[in-house]
């Protein structure tokens, strides 16, 4: 998601504007979305004795995180 947003070519070209910026975090975020869903149907195969409460909780947590320090640093910058 990082590399989407300050480097990918579409996030350049959508930096123009505002409303472009937002729309490429948007798409980056669901990007990483969809992929940590994949992983998590890899993990059925993977591992049999799965904790799947610890393991969504886990998830759920690091996902929103992000937006948690998004919100803090955009505080502090005020």
């Amino acid at each position: 998601m990082a590399w989407g947003v300050t480097s990918a070519r579409l996030s350049r070209l959508l930096s123009v504007i505002p409303q472009g910026s937002l729309a490429a975090l948007m798409f980056w975020e669901g990007v990483k979305v969809v992929l940590s869903m994949v992983l998590l149907s890899l993990a059925m195969v993977a591992v049999p004795n799965l904790n799947w409460l610890a393991l969504v909780a886990g998830l759920v947590f690091v996902l929103k995180v992000y937006w948690l320090a998004f919100l803090m640093l955009s505080r502090a910058a005020r």
